[in-house]
């Protein structure tokens, strides 16, 4: 168990990135850019893509960010491909570079996903899915992320049920909220389908599948509670409390959302008030949902 930990860990994940990253060509900072690059990703999202690709992205942003003049934006919608990008992908990547600006990935974000839940009604609709009984969201893909329309949808499905959806990475942010979402169907017998992957667990197959993704979200949690508790542990080994405090009190979370209201750039304020820019957005989200 340990050696395995130790090999999926977020170092390790990293290190095996910036060693595909220099075999593109990436220069001799690879370790800290690719660190840089991927601060913000939750490390089961980097656990499931090869290195080769998360160090194409990687590339492919810099290139596109070395063209860029000052205050303009670059953008850059396509297709990769092995043969000509050196990494491949299965949907349409969109590429921003641009200066920092307050909500910057909730607004690109909100404007993709718009014009793609058509396209998974439409998917919806051909699956003859009653439209009073869709349920939608069109939040920020960030793993932890409150979805208010699939909390909706879970609770009102019931034992003997079937939930479709227009492709299973519907079901959570990440590679593990998928897998418990997942899991949570089965043991409340309520039956899934997924319409891009074909899965059905109205059938032995999908019923398979399903068992095994129920399986990885019981070893998730284990590993979450270790790894709970070893935190836990050392932190009162410290004499430190079990568990880490707020960052900001909630008079200096306000004070940080009336100073992102008047357009004072997020990265600017993280590091005014001494937090990384993700722990800014989360305030700020906070607020606004």
């Amino acid at each position: 168990m340990t050696e395995q930990t130790t090999m999926t860990s977020r170092e390790s994940i990293l290190e095996r990135i910036a060693e595909s990253y220099e075999k593109l060509g990436g220069g001799g900072d690879a370790a800290d850019f690719v660190g840089r690059f991927y601060r913000h990703v939750a490390t089961d999202e980097l656990r499931s893509r090869s290195a080769a690709t998360l160090a194409g992205v990687a590339a492919a942003h810099r290139e596109l960010a070395e063209v860029r003049q000052p205050g303009t934006a670059n953008v850059r919608v396509f297709n990769p491909t092995t043969d000509d990008d050196g990494w491949s992908s299965a949907r349409t990547v969109v590429q921003i570079v641009t200066d920092d600006m307050p909500f910057l990935v909730d607004s690109v974000t909100n404007a993709i996903v718009g014009q793609d839940l058509d396209i998974q009604r439409d998917a919806l609709h051909a699956a003859e899915v009653d439209p009073a009984r869709v349920f939608t969201d069109t939040l920020s893909g960030a793993a932890g992320t409150h979805r208010p329309g699939l909390t909706a949808l879970l609770d009102y499905a019931r034992e003997g049920d079937t939930v479709i959806v227009s492709a299973i990475d519907r079901l959570g942010r990440s590679v593990a909220e998928v897998t418990r979402t997942i899991a949570d169907l089965g043991e409340r017998r309520i039956l899934l389908r997924a319409i891009r992957e074909g899965i059905d667990t109205a059938t032995p197959t999908g019923r398979a599948v399903a068992a095994i993704m129920a399986t990885l979200a019981e070893l998730e949690l284990e590993l979450g509670r270790e790894r709970r508790a070893a935190a836990r542990d050392s932190r009162r080994a410290r004499r430190l409390p079990a568990t880490k405090p707020p960052k900001l009190t909630p008079e200096r979370q306000d004070q940080l959302r009336r100073l992102a209201a008047t357009g004072e750039p997020v990265t600017e304020l993280a590091k005014a008030f001494g937090i990384g820019r993700a722990t800014a957005y989360r305030y700020l989200q906070d607020r606004s949902a």
